[in-house]
């Protein structure tokens, strides 16, 4: 506990034990260290209701935390039917079953920390199971002695001095039976690939041990590299994070496959996501502008003129959607800001606004009420004097506008005829001269409006 710097000291400890040897011993010792430390320990079972013996071993947990004179909680799950409706594993339910009713004991007590039992071995049997389905760095790591206030102080011990502190102690545990069978992969790990392993080399598990922290360590430093690199290399805008493809090719491999991880991660994907995903992601890079990619977890990305962006999901306006633009009234753009119509009392031509949020018009060019929408077939821009006219879609084009992006900008529009497109230009046939009489300024009132969109914006 010292050396993971677990401070304990005056603590309340919610410590989950199945009955088992290991979690017999962890409760025990900390019992021991209870005065020394002044530890509140409350101890936490549930059954699982997977065996016949679940009521005996709730029972005997019962008994022993009320021998220490430990608060005892216990819950009944019914894993077997849990898992089969979330569609998982029974293990997988289980651990859900477990951390859930952890949390909500810790809460009640107002507990610092959850602790665990696992052990040495624990930790060389979740490599070796790591390694073999298939990991990372990370996952070589193993078992980590603090996770947030989960805490496994019995880590840096091996299984056989557990059962020889049971022996010394004296005391009685309850074994699940089916701990003795192979059909789980990670008891085939220990009845036979750690038997081979430490015939090998006795120390085998204590090598792997010694290994998990280094690889540790050193997962903990290119964490801190990548997110350096993200910092560098990727701006989070209202639409996802854009990644700059020139300063993502001046990084090492290593870190550049952990930025794109990292980036899924933000955006709120990973489950599922494999290495070839990632190298799928990488190779984006080299597509051309407008190129997406859909990844599991309905993420997308799009390859964009000086990289490429990772979309945040987002909530659609409804096809068809118009909002009258009423001056005086406020009215929220989703994803935009919020637009303000004002008819300006006094207006001098010298005074015309550059912002590109913020534009004015001649009030009498507009003749019928315009709307807010998005972008449709047959929406054109007036572009000259003369009168020329621009599709909306060549406009966007020529602009370089992101394909992704054209579907989600707002325009102001009467009609085919748009009139504004905020943050890029205005047609040239509303425009203010010396010779208009009436002015209506349109603003969009947003700080995150002022960098959400990307490309060449006229004034």
């Amino acid at each position: 506990m010292d050396k993971q710097h677990m401070d304990v000291q005056g603590r309340t400890l919610i410590v989950g034990v199945s009955g088992g040897g290991d979690s017999v011993c962890l409760l025990h010792v900390l019992h021991r260290l209870q005065s020394e430390f002044h530890l509140k320990l409350v101890c936490v079972h549930i059954n699982h209701m997977l065996r016949e013996t679940a009521e005996r071993d709730e029972d005997f947990t019962r008994e022993f935390a009320a021998k220490l004179d430990i608060p005892f909680y216990v819950k009944k799950a019914d894993v077997k039917k849990l898992a089969t409706e979330e569609k998982l594993s029974e293990e997988e339910a289980g651990r859900m079953v477990r951390r859930a009713f952890y949390e909500e004991v810790c809460e009640k007590e107002k507990g610092d920390y959850i602790v665990l039992a696992h052990h040495k071995n624990d930790n060389a049997e979740t490599m070796l199971f790591h390694l073999i389905r298939g990991t990372n760095l990370k996952g070589m790591g193993g078992i980590r002695p603090v996770q947030g206030k989960y805490l496994r102080p019995l880590l840096c011990v091996e299984r056989k001095e557990i059962e020889a502190y049971l022996e010394k102690e004296q005391l009685s545990f309850m074994e699940d039976e089916t701990n003795r069978e192979d059909a789980y992969a990670r008891n085939a790990i220990r009845h036979h690939m750690i038997p081979k392993a430490e015939e090998i080399c006795s120390a085998a598990v204590e090598h792997m041990a010694e290994a998990g922290e280094s690889f540790r360590e050193t997962e903990e430093y290119l964490a801190m590299q990548t997110e350096e690199a993200f910092k560098a290399c990727v701006k989070e805008e209202t639409d996802g994070l854009h990644l700059n493809g020139e300063c993502y090719g001046r990084l090492h491999s290593a870190i550049g496959s952990r930025l794109i991880y990292l980036c899924l991660e933000r955006i709120g994907g990973r489950k599922d996501l494999t290495r070839t995903h990632v190298e799928l992601c990488r190779a984006l890079l080299d597509h051309q502008t407008g190129k997406n990619l859909h990844l599991p977890g309905g993420i997308t990305l799009v390859k964009t003129y000086d990289g490429m962006v990772f979309l945040y999901p987002e909530k659609e306006a409804e096809e068809g959607t118009e909002i009258p633009a009423c001056h005086g009234n406020s009215i929220p753009l989703d994803g935009l800001g919020v637009a303000v119509g004002t008819l300006l009392d006094e207006w001098q031509f010298a005074n015309i606004p550059k912002k590109t949020y913020t534009k004015w018009f001649d009030y009498d060019k507009i003749i019928q009420c315009p709307v807010f929408r998005k972008r449709r077939d047959g929406d054109y821009l007036v572009i000259d004097e003369k009168g020329s006219k621009k599709s909306l879609n060549r406009y966007m084009i020529d602009a370089k506008i992101p394909s992704y992006q054209r579907e989600k900008l707002w325009i102001l529009a009467c009609g085919s005829r748009v009139i504004w497109i905020p943050g890029y230009r205005i047609s040239e046939d509303c425009k203010v001269g010396p010779e208009s009489k009436r002015v209506i300024q349109w603003e969009v009132n947003s700080l995150e409006a002022m960098n959400n969109l990307g490309g060449n914006r006229d004034e």
